[in-house]
């Protein structure tokens, strides 16, 4: 009998996965569906970020560069005589999941693999090319598909599956404009609204056209427009999203922006209950570190944005988001004290944000779809960095925005290390309790964003090794 300190509910009936897992079948199929465009999507922009919310298992505290695909290293290897990059990415990763409305705990070991390449501009163009597979290891002890409350496991979410992950041509011939076409992925800003959502083994792509302008000093303007989206559980919707973005550094280290994103797209990842979610979402954001004085700088941040319905979306559709940030840096520590507001239209609707992966709410994932009494949250961190180790420890507080009703506390810890140029490892652990604990949900509908979020203890070991 296995013991824990989280609650259960009675027992549900197993689900067993048939899935095969015939991984070279799987790629050729993939890479086969995309050549006669029947596939997803592939990587725009990504600038800024904070710390305390950079995707923990790929690697804490640090920023992806702009414009790398995952698994992306620079080389000069050469193909057919062109030089240009190799994309190829291995990444092992135990998954334990324990959760007081499951009657048992998820374990998972999954592998994901990169495996692509991106050649250097050839004239005016430049392409690139990867696939990727998501294996699992045989038994399957989790839920892996979003929704599947009778399940007795937790969701994991890693999809078993290969696909082509990008898949685009680069178009460099009109000065400091660059047009990219097919899929990518699209990372903008700190990826509260749109990312790749990279710390998980399927990454989120799109087929899209996107266009990046930087002919302005110290200016970075972004415009997509997107048809398909595959997600991090990699299902695949069809979208017609438009994607604006523009931002301005200061001399003194502040970043003004402004954004609009436009989703007509019925059908979203998000357990809202809506028949219709396509929304537009509209904001502004400040973001900077002061100059380093003796050491010591701080980072701040201001943000506020507003969600409305769009395209025929569900008129419940109405809430705001706001954000601030503020902490400083000395010397390899750190420390930061966040509020963000992710607001409610009257206990109708919580404000959501599915073209990206809310890791921002924590680690053990209880808020992937915001409450319809949406969610304040109130968090403090600590970091530092010991030479290849780095460390961050954050603490969250979690009350309803309509009503102010206490949904909960969550301890998140995580620890990466780099062995060396190629590989590193990453530890991350996620412990979140439901208040209060007498009104914990109970049945098959007990997970997935419904309020108030059952307790859950979330852990994830990776190894990661980029060629």
């Amino acid at each position: 009998m296995r013991k824990s300190a989280l609650r259960r509910e009675p027992r549900l009936p197993m689900k067993h996965s048939t899935r095969p897992a015939a991984t070279q079948r799987r790629l050729v199929a993939a890479l086969a569906g995309v050549v006669i465009g029947s596939g997803p999507g592939v990587g725009l922009c990504q600038t800024g970020g904070e710390s305390t919310v950079v995707a923990p298992a790929a690697q804490i505290g640090a920023l992806a560069e702009q414009d790398q695909p995952a698994g992306m290293q620079p080389r000069t290897d050469g193909g057919a005589g062109l030089p240009g990059r190799a994309l190829l990415q291995l990444r092992p990763r135990y998954s334990y999941v324990d959760q007081s409305s499951k009657a048992e705990p998820a374990r998972a070991v999954n592998m994901r693999m990169l495996l692509g390449y991106q050649t250097a501009p050839i004239g005016d163009f430049a392409f690139a090319a990867q696939l990727v597979d998501v294996s699992w290891l045989e038994p399957k002890r989790a839920s892996n598909t979003p929704g599947d409350f009778l399940s007795e496991y937790p969701l994991v979410g890693d999809p078993d599956k290969s696909d082509v992950n990008l898949l685009y041509a680069d178009y460099l011939g009109v000065g400091d404009l660059r047009i990219r076409l097919g899929r990518q992925m699209i990372k903008l800003d700190n990826e509260r609204f749109v990312g790749s959502a990279d710390v998980r083994q399927m990454p989120q792509v799109f087929d899209a056209i996107s266009a990046r302008y930087t002919g302005i000093p110290d200016t970075e303007i972004n415009a997509v427009q997107a048809w398909h989206v595959r997600t991090y559980f990699g299902n695949r919707f069809q979208t017609r999203t438009t994607l604006l973005n523009a931002r301005v550094l200061s001399g003194f280290g502040l970043s003004a922006g402004v954004y609009g994103y436009f989703q007509d797209q019925p059908q979203i990842n998000n357990g809202t209950g809506l028949a219709d979610n396509s929304n537009r979402i509209l904001g502004a954001r400040l973001e900077g570190n002061t100059p380093a004085a003796n050491g010591l700088s701080w980072y701040y941040t201001a943000e506020a944005a507003q969600q409305r319905p769009y395209a025929g979306g569900d008129q419940r559709i109405r809430a705001s988001y706001q954000r601030l940030a503020l902490g400083p840096s000395w010397r390899g520590y750190s420390t930061q004290l966040n509020y963000e507001r992710l607001g409610s239209n009257q206990g109708l609707y919580g404000f959501q944000t599915p073209l990206s992966y809310n890791n921002f709410q924590g680690w053990a994932y209880s808020f992937f779809t915001t409450p319809a009494v949406g969610v304040r949250d109130l968090n403090a961190s600590l970091g530092a960095v010991f030479g290849r180790l780095d460390l961050k420890l954050k603490h969250h507080r979690f009350k309803a925005d309509f009503g102010g009703a206490a949904l909960g506390t969550e301890w998140d810890f995580a620890l990466a290390y780099r062995i060396n140029e190629s590989m590193s490892i990453a530890a991350v652990f996620g412990q979140f309790r439901s208040e209060p604990a007498s009104v914990r949900p109970t049945g098959p509908r007990a997970a997935f964003g419904q309020m108030p979020a059952p307790s859950a203890d979330r852990y994830y070991l990776s190894l990661q090794y980029d060629y």
